[in-house]
């Protein structure tokens, strides 16, 4: 199991330096790792060794249990940090979670998710009995997806390592700059930390990060580029001819006077003329968005006109009655797409993240019918319109889309359906311990954190209902081994709230509670190479996944053709100034590719599996 153990501080944390030490102790690895933390309302801030031991024994069954550090009063933010990761580095370790035992101690203080992606190395470097590197310490919060985010008090932090003696300190890309204590002055991190002495690098993923902290790659080099198979690529080109069609008599209907017509109709043709040229994924990224935009449009033009007609209370009446039906919609394409009948091994392991268009929607929808914040007004129904649309789009389209491209892998035989339900079950109950841990610190830190008078439909708390139903769905798992539809259904919820609320929880750390919203216009990017080589890492993490996969006999033909048209979404719209959407379509599919493959992979040194077949 896992274990999280915390004893609460007693003091300053030590000056001196933590060397990254590793010892062998009760079957597994207990390593030092060293965490910088701050305090900016006080400006305090040092170095935490924290000590993570981590093993791998076949007879222990993985769970997070924060019993133990929840009756120490351990807050929220420590709970999010620490069970993030434990999910996020027994996803990248390969392994099965199942066989996976962590445990933390901690005797001074730890600033929440900013120690996420230090701790999340701690337990690879464990795991994997690699000894960190003396004089290198980091900050950073970790997404789901293996991606770092920035935190606040990067000054204090560089501060605190120069006092502790380390000579080199990793940053998130999103901490490029600092602020000038006492200024409106920003400097270079860079710089700031040559100013002290430090070499300051940025690092955007765990991959990058524990290469810097250890020495030693992750992952190994792919000897050998995974190839899509020609079954997964035609079927990715189908989807895409069929989506660009379907889209078209969507645009069809958008009013001539609309501001986006134009934008939408450029943005099909583009999408024909690469379909044309055999890029299917930018051909399907572009449909893809096209497809959103349409259905917003449109749905948007519906409801002023109910408003028109018959005024705000029978529009809201009207959305909420509309979302109860997409409700059931979800719920049976959720049913419907866990039927295995004729697929293999590699096909059913994937099944789950395929299923995540339903199980988002489903959440979403379930929110917006329990009636979200600024329904009582014309823009909150609009926004709320904006979620009906999207949803119905992903469950009719996007999610048969997905499916198809599942049943055109090449996948081995089933060992079982009951190794099949066994698999699934452990990695539902490890996922969902850590979507509610997750879930805590949204509830205790991140929305507490808002003035109740900035409260509404452009605010961050307006996605409460969507988090509370997917907190709802979480709890109602079962946590004993179900028949496989069942446990295919609840994986897809509980990678789908670990992925959203981790995500969530990063975005808030990187933009610090402002411009979101229930469904909004994308964000704004001012800065689109550092969202490339944020998507180039991820890139290169899914392709070095796939290899392994391929060299252990195992295809991985959806999570690749889904991380295709991921990126081109983002290469593809930022030729259009739509950074943002571009960003939100890639990130979005990439966060699920990486948690796809990391699964496929553990399923192939799945000792069950063996005794099984």
């Amino acid at each position: 199991m896992l274990s999280l153990a915390v004893v609460l501080p007693l003091g300053c944390s030590s000056p001196q330096p933590v060397a990254g030490a590793i010892e062998q102790i009760d079957g597994g690895f207990q390593i030092t790792v060293p965490v910088l933390w701050a305090d900016p309302a006080s400006g305090a801030s040092g170095v935490e060794p924290a000590l993570v031991w981590a093993g791998d024994d076949a007879a222990t069954d993985f769970r997070i249990d924060l019993r133990d550090l929840e009756a120490k009063g351990a807050g929220a933010a420590w709970q999010a940090a620490s069970a993030t990761a434990a999910a996020v580095g027994s996803l990248y370790s390969g392994l099965d979670p199942r066989d996976v035992d962590v445990s933390f101690t901690v005797t001074g203080p730890i600033d929440g998710p900013s120690a996420g992606a230090a701790l999340t190395v701690g337990v690879l470097a464990a795991l994997r009995g690699d000894a960190l590197l003396s004089g290198v310490t980091m900050t950073g919060a970790v997404s789901p997806d293996g991606t770092i985010s920035r935190v606040g008090g990067v000054g204090l932090k560089l501060a605190a390592a120069k006092e502790a003696g380390y000579s080199t300190v990793l940053l998130p890309p999103g901490n490029a700059t600092l602020m000038v204590s006492g200024t409106n002055e920003t400097v270079s991190a860079v710089d700031a930390g040559s100013d002290l002495g430090l070499d300051v690098r940025h690092v955007s993923t765990i991959a990058e990060a524990y290469q810097q902290l250890t020495g030693m790659p992750l992952t190994p080099g792919a000897d050998v580029p995974y190839v899509l198979p020609a079954s997964v690529r035609d079927a990715g080109a189908q989807t895409a001819r069929d989506l660009i069609a379907n889209t078209a008599e969507l645009v069809a209907r958008v009013p001539a006077d609309a501001a986006e017509r134009p934008v939408l109709i450029a943005g099909l043709a583009r999408a024909e003329e690469l379909l044309a040229a055999g890029d299917a994924p930018s051909a399907y990224a572009l449909a893809v968005e096209a497809l959103l935009v349409a259905g917003r449009v449109n749905t948007a033009r519906r409801y002023d006109s109910v408003i028109a007609a018959k005024g705000l209370d029978a529009a809201r009446d009207l959305l909420i009655d509309e979302a109860k039906t997409a409700v059931a919609e979800a719920s049976a394409a959720l049913v419907e797409g866990s039927d295995i009948d004729g697929l293999g091994m590699e096909q059913v392991v994937l099944l789950p993240t395929a299923l995540a268009w339903s199980a988002y929607a489903r959440a979403s929808l379930e929110g917006l019918a329990s009636s979200v914040p600024g329904l009582d007004t014309r823009e909150g129904i609009l926004a709320g319109a904006d979620v009906l649309s999207e949803a119905r789009d992903s469950i009719a389209l996007l999610q048969p889309d997905a499916l198809e491209v599942v049943r055109a892998m090449p996948s081995r035989p089933l060992p079982s359906k009951d190794w099949a339900a066994e698999y699934l079950s452990g990695y539902t109950n490890f996922l969902a311990r850590a979507g509610e841990a997750n879930a805590a610190y949204i509830a205790d830190v991140v929305f507490p954190s808002i003035p109740s008078a900035s409260v509404g439909t452009d605010d961050v708390r307006s996605l409460k209902p969507v988090l509370d139903q997917s907190r709802m769905a979480r709890e109602a798992l079962s946590t004993a081994t179900e028949e496989i539809p069942r446990e295919i259904q609840d994986a897809a919820i509980a990678i789908t709230d670990f992925v959203s609320t981790g995500m969530f929880i990063a975005a808030t750390q990187e933009a610090g509670i402002t411009g979101f919203n229930l469904v909004s216009d994308a964000p704004t990017i001012t800065d689109a190479s550092s969202v490339q080589a944020s998507v180039d890492s991820l890139l290169g993490i899914i392709a070095g996944a796939s290899s392994q996969a391929a060299a252990r006999g195992l295809d991985a033909g959806y999570p690749v053709w889904s991380a295709e048209w991921g990126s081109a979404a983002f290469t593809e719209l930022s030729q259009q100034d739509r950074l943002g959407a571009g960003a939100v379509l890639a990130f979005s599919e990439l966060a699920y590719d990486v948690v796809a493959l990391q699964m496929l992979l553990a399923s192939s040194l799945d000792q069950r599996q063996a005794a099984a077949s």
